[in-house]
């Protein structure tokens, strides 16, 4: 079962593995595309960083990179 995801000021809010998950990277990077796209934005691009913490770089890896437009 899906809960809200949290953001602060300083960006998401959760524990890892428990509220960050893969699954929620998933939703967010899902939610972010169909907005820009929404925006009508979706020619800009857009850059997805990551820092060094536990796991970063393979939620990094697991977004969804060139989903279909019926997905996104």
């Amino acid at each position: 079962m899906s809960h809200e995801i949290q953001f602060g000021t300083d960006g998401w809010r959760g524990v890892i593995g428990e509220d960050f998950t893969f699954a929620n990277v998933r939703r967010v990077a899902l939610a972010a595309a169909r907005y820009i796209r929404a925006e009508g934005e979706a020619n800009r691009g857009l850059i997805v960083g990551y820092d060094t913490r536990f796991l970063s770089a393979e939620r990094n890896r697991d977004r969804p990179h060139d989903a279909p437009a019926s997905q996104a």
